[in-house]
């Protein structure tokens, strides 16, 4: 009676043993790390060397309209049914 109890609860350690050991386990997260890394040690832009994508105006007015409460709200999506509208 005893052993009837202790089979399947030893075939549950016993039974994964069984499957074949992938090689490839993992490669899909180390190519998405890959994927996300552009360059580890980026070099540093030259000096006066305008950002990329970068707009000093742009940038600047956009600052100002922050300091002064004058930012633009965008508006609500909607989402089949469900909100997207962050907290109020």
């Amino acid at each position: 009676m005893r052993l009837r109890r202790l089979l399947p609860a030893l075939g549950l350690f016993v039974l994964p043993a069984c499957t074949p050991v992938d090689v490839g386990f993992g490669d899909a997260q180390r190519w998405d790390m890959a994927q996300q890394t552009a360059n580890p040690e980026p070099a540093p832009p030259a000096e006066g060397a305008p950002m990329e994508g970068g707009n000093g105006v742009k940038g600047d007015s956009a600052v100002g309209n922050y300091e002064k409460g004058t930012v633009k709200q965008p508006t609500p999506l909607s989402g089949g049914g469900a909100t997207t509208q962050g907290p109020q």
